[in-house]
């Protein structure tokens, strides 16, 4: 990225503006921008540009903010008036946003680590988050998914983020809608019988895979189904986890209705 980069789309400014983010370990943010829509010209600007002029400035620039109360709260800010900025702006022709200006000094230390921290890079996907809420409803240990959630998905994971996660699952419960009778808690209820022929037919199927490979994979899938039957005998939850040196799949010890709620 340098003054007299050009762009043909909003889109393509975006991508260039994240790649730039991860490459130098810094965060910008959108400040001072006009859309083509509120600027007052006869020129003829391409729509996909959405912007006549925007400045992307690091998330430390701006000045801190003086409150006017007595100082007792402590308040946090990103705010260091840090100069980092781009600003961008359409070209002559109208059919491009230029990068007319930059300044890449900062005033304050930019490493790799810090920017792992940041809350935008340790924003979890909601797959992510909904698997989460799982392990909570089956009272797993907070330290326990912290660290199998960070070595997953390589991201920083505070155990502070899994207790705001854990929130949204209180707010869930209150929420009238989950009180109403769906396909999956219906399920529940189906008779006993009923449940077990459904089992019956994956076991089956579970027997007929297992016995077709050689007899290290035979074995080592027997062995897999046995943990898991001792597990479920012993009331503990597990999740299946591949194991990509063998394209097979072994059983992982996820929590213990025993273990501490913490």
């Amino acid at each position: 990225m340098k003054p007299g980069n050009s762009f043909n789309s909003y889109e393509e400014l975006e991508h260039a503006i994240r790649k730039y983010e991860i490459e130098n370990f810094v965060l910008l943010s959108k400040r001072d921008s006009r859309t083509i829509a509120s600027a007052r010209t006869s020129k003829k600007i391409n729509p996909e540009l959405k912007y006549q002029e925007l400045k992307f400035t690091c998330i430390h620039g701006g000045k801190n903010f003086k409150s006017k109360g007595t100082g007792k709260r402590e308040r946090r800010t990103f705010q260091q008036n840090c100069p980092m900025m781009m600003r961008f702006r359409v070209s002559t022709n109208g059919k491009s946003l230029e990068l007319k200006q930059m300044t890449e000094v900062h005033n304050h230390e930019v490493n790799p680590i810090w920017f792992k921290h940041y809350n935008r890079q340790r924003r979890l996907d909601p797959e992510v988050e909904t698997e989460i809420l799982d392990q909570f409803k089956l009272n797993c240990n907070k330290r326990k998914i912290q660290v199998e959630m960070t070595k997953r998905t390589g991201k920083i994971i505070t155990l502070r983020d899994l207790t705001n996660i854990k929130a949204k699952l209180r707010n869930k419960k209150k929420d009238p809608v989950e009180k109403l009778p769906t396909e999956s808690n219906a399920s529940t209820t189906q008779p006993f019988e009923e449940k077990r022929k459904q089992l019956f037919s994956i076991t089956n199927e579970l027997a007929e895979l297992g016995a077709l490979h050689s007899n290290d994979i035979f074995q080592l899938r027997k062995q897999n189904l046995q943990t898991l039957l001792q597990m479920w005998k012993k009331g503990i939850e597990v999740k299946i986890s591949p194991i990509q040196e063998l394209g097979e799949l072994c059983v992982q010890t996820i929590c213990s209705n025993e273990e501490n709620k913490s």
